[in-house]
């Protein structure tokens, strides 16, 4: 028996994933954070992309299901809040993160206002990729 299948039918990307907007922050961010929004408008309005803790965990919602993120590397200092570019990557099972923050200047005593990218992956292909706007800090 023999199968044959393309190379375009191996390597497409799974159309149905999508990174969504959420109300709010989930309980587990507190006091440090980093809230991104698709527009300013958004972040106005506490509607997110992506929320994380400046230290171990992020959410996003895929689909509009909440999914919680880890943390696993950083080009950024983990003891302080840079004002500088850098980027994260967070994991959770098939799903792949990678934020690509870059500063643009301080809005608050302790709040740094950036802009970036978010690119997602399903199992190591990119599917997603979108620009963001919102706040670092604590």
């Amino acid at each position: 028996m023999l199968f044959v299948s393309s190379c375009s039918e191996v390597n497409r990307k799974p159309t149905s994933v999508r990174l969504t907007t959420f109300k709010g922050t989930p309980p587990e961010i507190k006091d440090c954070s980093c809230h991104f929004s698709v527009s300013e408008k958004d972040f106005i309005k506490d509607r997110f992309l992506f929320v994380s803790n400046l230290d171990s965990i992020a959410f996003v919602s895929i689909n509009n299901k909440l999914v919680k993120l880890r943390l696993v590397q950083t080009t950024r200092n983990k003891d302080a809040i840079e004002v500088r570019d850098y980027e994260n990557t967070y994991t959770i099972g098939v799903y792949k993160l990678v934020v690509s923050i870059q500063f643009k200047e301080q809005s608050g005593d302790e709040e740094w206002w950036n802009t970036g990218t978010l690119k997602l992956f399903f199992k190591d292909v990119a599917i997603e990729t979108l620009n963001f706007v919102g706040e670092c800090g604590c």
